[in-house]
């Protein structure tokens, strides 16, 4: 049981921290995507999370590659989705979804209203993993 509690702050410090300097720099560095495949894959199997299906897993990787690779997102992005792939619960994918599009769009509006124009990049980190805590909890 403690070791739960240590794996779940660790994996809210790593995500916080992503987070953070993913809104200062716009990117998600490789050693903090390292950093996040030893604290998350094992943190996951700690809480009880289970892990989808080679078929699933392979479809939403595929997925989640072609969509980097047509530049709607970064690759920082895509490997930062890829380290949640095996555990994203696709019944609940809809809220999950819905919330990352939600955080985009304000994210987007704050820009708009302090700059008075679209922004050219948007930190996506936070909306990734905000999505990847509401599609784990439900």
């Amino acid at each position: 049981m403690f070791f739960k509690y240590i794996w779940f702050a660790l994996l809210i410090f790593w995500g916080c921290l992503v987070a953070y300097r993913d809104l200062a720099t716009y990117r998600i560095s490789n050693s903090d995507l390292r950093v996040g495949f030893i604290v998350v894959w094992p943190g996951m199997f700690f809480l009880g999370q289970n892990i989808l299906s080679v078929t699933r897993l392979g479809l939403l990787a595929t997925c989640v590659i072609i969509v980097g690779f047509f530049g709607l997102i970064g690759m920082g992005d895509v490997k930062l989705l890829l380290i949640f792939a095996p555990w994203i619960h696709l019944e609940s994918w809809l809220p999950a979804t819905t919330s990352l599009i939600a955080i985009a769009w304000v994210q987007i509006g704050i820009s708009l209203i302090r700059h008075r124009s679209f922004p050219k990049k948007v930190a996506f980190a936070p909306a990734i993993l905000l999505a990847m805590a509401v599609n784990l909890a439900s």
